[in-house]
């Protein structure tokens, strides 16, 4: 669907579902573009919205997914509130704020206290969905099986001791307590308005292990120990396994989004990846970030500095 005709459309809307009273479209401009949506900042009647229209155009799952979890969140307060679904897509709150900085490592102790009070309102919010554990796990896993297929040699035997790896830390965190998680607090998901944090990409919510949204402290944010310290003084909680199982999530997370980069890699190469994307995400960038998960990886100490892997 082309954005002329998502005009046309949110034009034809009742405005008591956007909450006006009346509708003029007086600006809708680009803002970003994720993985599967792109996303535009609509000024309609004076009121601001993000409008994210779907770019898969054969599965609208995603896009109602997020819309159905933003309703089922809504009176937390700590997300967008959502307002019209269509196949195509969606009107939801705009949120004025910034990312934290993709190579960011020094975070200012307000903020930091923010995002974890925003976080334990979602872990701590009895809201129950499906069990999403072995879910992921399993997806992940059968990636790295279709990798295995068509890598050469090198790549290949890395992966299987790199999976090897995984599979026994994954058989340590398969016992623990359930509550509402993001299942991926990366950078680009977090939006700090400057007085508080708010969430976003929230199509994956789901009923899991709170380490696993703790677990990308260690492996998108990199908090220092001071970072760490304050975050669980404000999140409070009274799991005592609860640090044990962070860690190791960190370490698969940090595996899985290595898997995803080499997903991204092998669409470029195969010629699966639209144009609209590539201008995004090009190789080079895919490339960049496999290898910065490799390599942290490494740091890690998840796998020995001996392993290699061709890019």
């Amino acid at each position: 669907m082309d954005v002329s005709s998502i005009k046309k459309k949110i034009e034809k809307l009742d405005p008591k579902i956007l909450g006006l009273n009346k509708i003029k479209i007086n600006s809708f401009k680009k803002l970003g573009m994720g993985y599967s949506n792109l996303n535009y900042l609509a000024d309609i009647s004076g009121k601001l919205f993000n409008c994210r229209i779907n770019l898969d155009q054969g599965s609208s799952s995603n896009l109602k997914n997020e819309f159905n979890n933003l309703k089922l969140i809504e009176k937390l307060g700590i997300s967008a509130k959502p307002y019209y679904l269509s196949k195509n897509f969606m009107l939801i709150e705009y949120i004025k704020g910034k990312n934290f900085p993709r190579n960011s490592t020094k975070y200012l102790s307000k903020d930091v206290k923010n995002f974890a009070r925003t976080v334990s309102i979602l872990h701590n919010s009895n809201i129950k969905k499906e069990v999403a554990n072995e879910r992921w796990i399993n997806h992940f896993k059968s990636r790295i099986n279709y990798y295995l297929k068509s890598m050469d040699n090198l790549n290949k035997e890395t992966l299987k001791k790199m999976l090897k790896i995984i599979e026994a830390k994954v058989e340590l965190i398969k016992k623990h307590p359930y509550c509402l998680i993001h299942f991926d607090l990366s950078r680009e998901n977090i939006v700090n308005t400057g007085k508080e944090i708010k969430l976003i990409d929230l199509e994956d919510l789901c009923y899991s292990d709170a380490g696993v949204d703790l677990g990308q402290l260690i492996n998108c944010f990199f908090f220092k120990e001071k970072d760490i310290k304050v975050f669980m003084q404000e999140y409070k909680t009274s799991d005592k396994d609860l640090f044990r199982r962070v860690k190791i999530y960190g370490e698969i997370l940090a595996f899985h989004d290595f898997v995803w980069s080499l997903d991204a890699i092998a669409s470029i190469k195969n010629g699966k990846m639209s144009e609209e994307k590539l201008r995004y995400h090009p190789l080079k960038d895919r490339i960049y970030v496999a290898r910065k998960k490799f390599n942290q990886l490494k740091k890690m100490k998840v796998i020995s500095n001996n392993l290699k892997f061709d890019f």
